[in-house]
């Protein structure tokens, strides 16, 4: 299975995404309100790369590491696949409209985070 990479600085934190990893196509829409009132909308492709990395089960060193990094908006270093191609990084922001790892659930008699983590290239 391959490991992700997501960095700030010098740490570091990999895990697994699992079900649900996806680069989609990246489809832009803007709307616009003429002087008449009537609405048009816009779509277009962006050339920005966007990433949703689902996270579960993420121990308390690693998680609240990415909340820290979304609430400061942090510009993070990506890997998509750091198993197979460590070398391919990109320059990233976590944009989630709510904290990340919202989700604290108790396992082995210790905490874990999951969450969808969406990134995209700045």
């Amino acid at each position: 299975m391959a490991q992700v990479r997501l960095s700030y600085g010098a740490t570091n934190v990999d895990w697994g995404p699992g079900a649900g990893f996806d680069e989609p196509d990246i489809l832009g829409r803007h709307r616009h309100r003429a002087v008449n009132g009537a609405l048009h909308s816009y779509d277009f492709f962006t050339p920005k790369k966007k990433w949703k990395a689902p996270v579960t089960d993420m121990g308390t060193t690693d998680g609240p590491n990415i909340n820290t990094w979304w609430e400061n908006d942090y510009t993070c270093t990506f890997v998509p696949d750091f198993t197979n191609n460590p070398g391919t990084t990109y320059t990233v922001k976590i944009v989630n409209t709510n904290r990340p790892l919202w989700y604290k659930s108790l396992k082995s008699w210790e905490d874990h985070y999951s969450g969808p983590v969406l990134l995209e290239e700045v």
